[in-house]
């Protein structure tokens, strides 16, 4: 049996990636940095490290007003939480409520890659209970209607899935009836 050795995703990045990002004169050259960086994290292991500046740089792109760079940067998000698992738990608490409010977005491509994210999130790195906080605010009064469908897409689910097998099956028609 072999071990997969693990990406080291930070120190392949350049070293001025998270203010350079910032500073690009084009939205396709945002786009390059952000499929490099998710080329990099579609690793089946990333190596662990400090991914707070990244993690706050890419939660700052999702509100890019180029729908590709917002769709892109939380595709990176995802593939780090694939890539970390639980050492990117941390990262993926302070991101949730991001990926909650960026699922109101029009655009199929942005919602998709908020689910294939939290999806990620929910298989490796945290729990529905970690997420409750997020989840009362998203599906609370303030909730946007989008948003709040998008989540209960999210939560029905991640009880259907064996990730969530805590979850009483019980509960599974309630989601669906409020769907």
């Amino acid at each position: 049996e072999f071990e997969i050795e693990a990406v080291d995703v930070l120190a392949k990045l350049p070293k001025d990636f998270n203010e350079k990002i910032f500073t690009v004169a084009k939205w396709t050259e945002k786009k390059e940095m952000l499929d490099e960086l998710v080329k990099l994290a579609n690793s089946p292991k990333v190596a662990p490290g400090d991914f707070a500046e990244l993690t706050k740089t890419l939660k700052r792109l999702t509100g890019d007003s180029m729908v590709v760079v917002v769709a892109t940067s939380i595709q990176a998000l995802a593939a780090l939480a694939k890539g970390l698992k639980k050492d990117f738990a941390q990262y993926a608490r302070n991101s949730t409520s991001t990926l909650f409010d960026r699922l109101k977005e029009k655009d199929r491509r942005v919602v998709e890659a908020c689910h294939t994210a939290l999806d990620a999130y929910l298989a490796g790195c945290v729990s529905v209970t970690d997420m409750v906080d997020d989840l009362t605010v998203a599906l609370g009064p303030k909730g946007i209607p989008k948003s709040k469908s998008e989540v209960l897409k999210f939560l029905t689910r991640s009880i259907d899935s064996k990730v969530a097998a805590f979850v009483p099956k019980t509960h599974k028609p309630v989601f669906e009836a409020i769907i």
